[in-house]
């Protein structure tokens, strides 16, 4: 998975292009909320698809031209373990310990 974000430069610079020098005119041209525009350009939000895809329509360019590719990410859905072995088990706090038949006859009492 990439990590991304929306290169505030490189909207300013096709929105000037375009005539767009505020983002009340970037949000009016675009659809786009002008508090979505804000945290986008801080880097506080990652755009949503559809974001960058009312940005990009809307100024003639493509989505790869208006983000910047921060770093590739690790899946977080990690692989379980394969197989039975003691090395894939994982120790549960308060689980019961499986006893002999020995060890239980052991412990009950007979109660008269």
């Amino acid at each position: 998975m990439l990590d991304y974000r929306l290169s505030s430069t490189r909207l300013a610079e096709v929105a000037a292009a375009k005539g767009d020098h505020t983002s009340y005119a970037i949000a009016k041209r675009t659809g786009v909320a002008q508090s979505t525009l804000s945290r986008l350009r801080r880097g506080v939000a990652s755009p949503a698809t559809e974001t960058l895809l009312a940005l990009a329509d809307a100024y003639e360019v493509t989505v790869e031209e208006l983000v910047e590719i921060l770093r590739t990410r690790q899946s977080q859905h990690r692989k379980r373990p394969v197989g039975n072995g003691p090395e894939n088990k994982k120790d549960v706090v308060g689980a019961a310990t499986p006893t002999t038949s020995r060890e239980h006859n052991s412990t009950s009492t007979t109660v008269q």
